[in-house]
């Protein structure tokens, strides 16, 4: 089974700033922020080899840096979005299937965005690392 409804024609560097601020925390971050991008752009350079270009020229490391400075904000605001449903525990998260049988009440008490301290430990600490990264 093949999943499209996340295709599309971009960087590649949004799926990586996706990944650092959805699934990492700070201090993963701190210790192998630079190790990430370093076997990223080696794992991205095979392939574009296998298929017969030249990532030296297509997207060396610097393009790589480059983009990271140019889309990094798009990590945070993933992660802004996505960091409520990582943090979220199961009893806070909506029952959807009641939710679609009583529409009219949709959004007056959604429990999915409740802001916990995880999350806020979580967000901030993304925040600031985007900050230190250059990214914000």
């Amino acid at each position: 089974m093949i999943d499209w409804q996340l295709s599309r024609y971009c960087s590649p560097v949004l799926d990586l700033v996706y990944f650092i601020f959805t699934c990492t925390d700070s201090e993963t971050r701190l210790q192998h922020y630079e190790n990430c991008i370093q076997i990223y752009h080696k794992a991205l350079s095979t392939f574009l080899e296998r298929l017969g270009g030249d990532a030296s020229r297509q997207f060396p490391l610097s393009a790589l840096h480059n983009q990271l400075k140019k889309y990094g904000k798009f990590g945070v605001c993933t992660a802004i979005i996505m960091t409520h449903m990582l943090c979220a525990e199961n009893s806070d998260i909506p029952d959807i299937e009641t939710i679609t049988k009583n529409m009219e009440n949709i959004g007056k008490n959604d429990t999915l965005y409740v802001t916990s301290d995880k999350y806020k430990i979580r967000m901030s600490s993304a925040i600031r690392d985007a900050i230190r990264l250059g990214y914000l």
